[in-house]
């Protein structure tokens, strides 16, 4: 019987931090969104940063907004974002070069912490890459132009 009490008890006090939490929740988002954009106005990021803001706005019914911070291989927007409160009103849209290459190859410089300071949390697009030669190179695939 007083296995079964406590467990109750339990399963009451998980029931009301989830009902907290998810009221909690359901004020998201009250303020202003900001979607920062590390690279220069134009580039290939801006126009879906716009897409995805003008979608929070239809969705959530709250302002938002997309603001370039280009400079420095895309790290001064980046160290913006992960300098911002932790709130969720400040996001980052970026490419893999201010998440991986940017902590490998300026680390005595970056002042931003991937996986403390500011974390992925959606990838939302991808982009081909291709490998392209000149004409009048005779390799027509990627093993022929290896060899």
């Amino acid at each position: 019987m007083n296995l079964y009490l406590n467990a109750s008890r339990v399963l009451l006090c998980a029931g009301l931090a989830v009902s907290a939490i998810a009221h909690a929740a359901q004020t998201y988002p009250e303020k202003l969104i900001k979607i920062v954009v590390p690279f220069p106005p134009g580039g290939d990021l801006e126009p879906l940063a716009r897409k995805l803001c003008d979608h929070f706005q239809k969705a959530w019914k709250q302002s938002c907004i997309v603001e370039t911070k280009p400079g420095a291989q895309a790290m001064i927007g980046t160290d913006f974002v992960a300098k911002s409160p932790p709130d969720g009103y400040t996001l980052l849209i970026c490419s893999v070069g201010p998440m991986t290459i940017s902590p490998t190859f300026y680390a005595k410089v970056i002042t931003y912490s991937v996986g403390k300071d500011i974390v992925p949390v959606a990838r939302i697009a991808t982009t081909p890459m291709v490998l392209v030669v000149g004409a009048s190179v005779p390799a027509k695939t990627f093993g022929e132009f290896v060899a």
